[in-house]
């Protein structure tokens, strides 16, 4: 047989391609036509017999296919993909085509009503976040889930309990529970104790670490620095350890620090980083101990407040850092509320305690106990820190009092603060399954009831963005009104007027104002989706948070007003007079509150978006329950009964540990 040329292998091999891409192709049709998918492309008329058949004959093709090319030497490999990179593309691709689904995209083919569009951008969101997800969990490399449970030994936690909440989680679809899994999972694995760090923004959080790590490593100043939580341990050599919500991990050079965990150069943690460890000697970090520095809150806060709520439940031990030259405020005693709630052992402590003579930090410390004591009916350990080396002795006696004792009996700290965490899993498993098991008992939800609800949700977003800007139009407003009650006080009294008590009480009234607007705000929506939830209401109700405005930021006006004594005007005819205050408010308090005014509003934004979404979760997941269950079968209501009864019989610790 005379040998092929080039061009016949090439023409060959193509068809060959072909011929096996067409038999995928045809096997795809068959697994379609079992599908129970609502979308699927094909309905089977072949019997299963039939189809089985169908399998066999293509494999035999195939075979022989093989056969083919190897008898005339033709390279019928062609090109592979990795599955990693295929599934990321197609779930780029599918995000492409959701955008082009918009209600912007459709407006070209004729008109569509505000509320239609509404209604289609919200659906668009849900499915692009689902996308996202996809795209995340793919790029993400490592062992699953379930690998890294059968490897942990010698653990406080069941392992059987971690073993069937993560078969929950798969079976049930419930997605939205895996990074809560994955971080307990992960406590498991590190054998760490963590203390963190908490506290307004230039409270001295870094600084007191770097006193720790006696090298100044971690970025300080007056504005908001750090991004993201830094787990702060003692190793050698000095490095950092980057991990990133996609892509390798990366170790760097410890002088890279500033990169990744300042506002500066990672405003928002654009830069995706999911864990940032820096490691440095230390004789004063004990061994399998870490100090977490956290975000900033208060009203300098930035988006990087929100790492800081996240990484609440986490903490083993908390220490709420104050300034000892300010008062406690109303961030502080909500930090402290929230960790005394999830029974986390939490320590105070005073920072910059060199500014101060000794009478008057025990001042300081009657006054926070008796604060806070007053706020939550109890008062943790109060203490005196200094980052300072003319305050080396007070950070000295503030370890030797309050940290050494703590870790002595970190062993068993660390299982409290574990089974804390997976206890709370278990329970927000059996919550989730519940609604699908007593949904069943529902009927299916009315989607134009449900529709309702998204919209209501859809709007209430839409109207949270523009917050910034409704600050910024209320501080107008507070000028205004101060304006005029302090050229009222010129006339009457000729005298100068101090201005901040005057600007603090509006700008007080103000806010509470917008408080009791959000309170309506919230209030209506839980009547929206009760009413969208028809048939479920009491399972909706049950599932939401007990206090709409739980965690609502105050903006604690005193602290950014300056305090300025205004003279009044030679001539104060007319409306002249409120025309120079309001002329002289601008130029004392403008540059004096912009920028805080401005933080305050995106924190108060962030957090009515985190809020809306603690009441649309709840609601999606009962509408999904409520569609997905009106079809379920006394099997498998049997099912999630034995499911529930199965994470309630087992115990969080391990027997033995």
């Amino acid at each position: 047989m005379a040998e092929l040329n080039e061009s016949h292998r090439r023409h060959l091999g193509a068809s060959v391609r072909y011929i096996a891409d067409l038999l995928e192709e045809a096997e795809r049709i068959v697994v379609m036509s079992r599908s129970g998918s609502p979308f699927r492309n094909y309905k089977s008329d072949l019997a299963g017999w039939q189809l089985s058949l169908v399998g066999d004959y293509v494999e035999r093709t195939r075979q022989k296919l093989l056969a083919f090319a190897e008898r005339f030497g033709i390279d019928a490999g062609g090109h592979t993909f990795d599955v990693r990179h295929s599934l990321h593309v197609q779930a780029t691709m599918s995000a492409i085509s959701v955008d082009d689904m918009r209600a912007g995209s459709l407006r070209g083919y004729g008109h569509i009503d505000d509320e239609t569009a509404r209604a289609i951008d919200n659906a668009c969101d849900d499915l692009e976040h689902t996308l996202e997800e996809l795209d995340r969990f793919v790029i993400a490399r490592g062992e699953s889930i379930e690998e890294r449970i059968e490897r942990l030994e010698n653990v406080s936690f069941d392992t059987g309990l971690l073993a069937q909440m993560a078969n929950v989680i798969r079976s049930y679809g419930f997605v939205e529970f895996r990074p809560a899994l994955q971080s307990l999972v992960r406590r498991l694995e590190e054998k760490t104790f963590n203390i963190a760090l908490f506290g307004r923004v230039s409270a001295g959080k870094s600084s007191l670490l770097n006193a720790l790590l006696g090298a100044p490593l971690l970025p300080v100043g007056v504005t908001p620095i750090t991004a993201i939580p830094a787990r702060v341990r003692s190793g050698s050599p000095a490095r950092i350890l980057v991990r990133f919500e996609e892509g390798q991990p990366q170790e760097l050079p410890i002088e890279q620090l500033r990169e990744f965990a300042s506002e500066e150069f990672n405003p928002d943690n654009r830069k995706r980083v999911s864990r940032l460890d820096v490691i440095c000697p230390s004789t004063r970090v004990p061994e399998g101990v870490e100090f977490v520095d956290t975000p900033g809150i208060g009203a300098l806060a930035t988006g990087g407040a929100a790492e800081t709520f996240a990484y609440l439940p986490r903490a083993d031990i908390a220490v709420v850092l104050i300034d000892i030259g300010s008062s406690i405020g109303s961030d502080e005693l909500m930090i402290l509320r929230l960790l005394v709630d999830a029974a986390i052992p939490v320590r105070i402590a005073l920072s910059k305690g060199d500014l101060v003579d000794g009478g008057s930090r025990e001042r300081m410390q009657r006054y926070v106990i008796e604060a806070v004591r007053k706020e939550l009916g109890t008062a943790p350990p109060v203490s005196v820190v200094s980052s300072v080396p003319q305050g080396a002795a007070l950070l000295d006696a503030w370890l030797k009092s309050e940290i050494e004792p703590l870790l002595a009996e970190s062993g068993r700290l660390r299982v409290q603060s574990i089974n804390r965490i997976g206890e709370a899993l278990r329970e927000n498993l059996v919550a989730r399954l519940e609604i699908e098991m007593r949904g069943a008992g529902g009927g299916a939800a009315d989607s134009s009831q449900a529709d309702e609800g998204r919209l209501a949700i859809g709007r209430l977003r839409d109207r949270f963005q523009g917050v910034p800007d409704r600050i910024r139009a209320e501080w107008r407003q507070v000028l205004e009104d101060a304006a005029a009650e302090i050229a009222a006080s010129w006339k009457a009294h000729r005298k100068p007027v101090a201005a901040r008590p005057v600007l603090s009480r509006l700008l007080h009234e103000a806010m509470l104002h917008v408080r009791r607007e959000y309170a309506s705000e919230f209030g209506s929506l839980k009547k929206t989706l009760t009413a969208a939830a028809a048939g479920h209401e009491q399972l909706l109700r049950d599932s939401w948070p007990a206090q709409e405005l739980e965690g609502f930021p105050i903006l604690d006006s005193a602290a950014i007003l300056p305090d300025v004594s205004l003279p009044p005007p030679v001539l104060s005819a007319g409306g002249l007079a409120r025309k120079r205050a309001l002329d002289a408010l601008h130029q004392r308090y403008e540059g004096a509150v912009t920028t805080p005014l401005r933080a305050y509003g995106t924190r108060l934004r962030d957090w009515a978006q985190r809020r809306l979404a603690d009441f649309e979760r709840p609601f999606l997941n009962t509408i999904d329950a409520a569609v997905a269950t009106s079809t379920r079968s006394a099997a498998d209501v049997a099912q999630i009964e034995a499911d529930i009864a199965s994470l309630r019989s087992k115990e969080p610790a391990n027997a033995g540990h």
